[in-house]
């Protein structure tokens, strides 16, 4: 193999691996655990999450996919106080109204003593 054909197919390669890269789905955790506070902690569904959604950049653009980026986002004060509440609470809410089913709007529904 000379070096033109050597580099095309190192070029194809390489291609090849960033397109596959970019359209493959990393479904990440089945369900994450999230300290809830006083309340209790969260067991947050995030395959089901990753259904319903389709579109991880409605959460990833907010939270980076990285393990633990919540709790890192939390040590450096970077996340606010009930910031992933409302967020939460607003998607739910836009769901309901329209008619569709949603998550929970109640402390209950994801609090867990």
């Amino acid at each position: 193999m000379n070096n033109r054909s050597f580099i095309y197919l190192l070029i194809f390669v390489m291609f090849f691996s960033f397109t596959i890269t970019a359209i493959t789905r990393v479904p990440g955790s089945k369900i994450i655990k999230l300290s809830g506070g006083k309340l209790g902690d969260i067991t947050f569904p995030h395959h089901t999450h990753q259904k319903t959604l389709e579109d991880c950049n409605l959460c990833h653009k907010l939270f980076p996919m990285v393990k633990k980026s919540i709790n890192k986002l939390k040590a450096k004060g970077d996340l606010k106080k009930k910031f992933i509440m409302n967020t939460c609470q607003k998607c739910h809410s836009k769901t309901r109204m329209k008619n569709q089913k949603s998550g929970p709007m109640n402390c209950s529904g994801c609090h867990k003593r």
